[in-house]
């Protein structure tokens, strides 16, 4: 059985924080101090070319490359 990655990240900014959870299969946003909370509920993203933004915190994540291979 392959082991499976998985990365949580914190981006931290004058305008508050984001938090992401990095699998092999995609990318979300799983916190935030947002007051919107959209960039959350965006839900993971595995598609090169779309992106998760958090507007209040002028963030944008975005697959760069080919999609990813679930």
């Amino acid at each position: 059985r392959q082991r499976q990655m998985c990365i949580r990240d914190r981006i931290s900014t004058e305008f508050g924080y984001n938090k992401l959870h990095i699998e092999h299969d995609g990318i979300s946003v799983i916190d935030a101090d947002c007051r919107d909370h959209i960039c959350m509920s965006q839900g993971k993203v595995s598609k090169a070319g779309v992106p998760i933004v958090c507007l209040p915190h002028k963030l944008t994540v975005e697959i760069e490359g080919g999609d990813i291979d679930a």
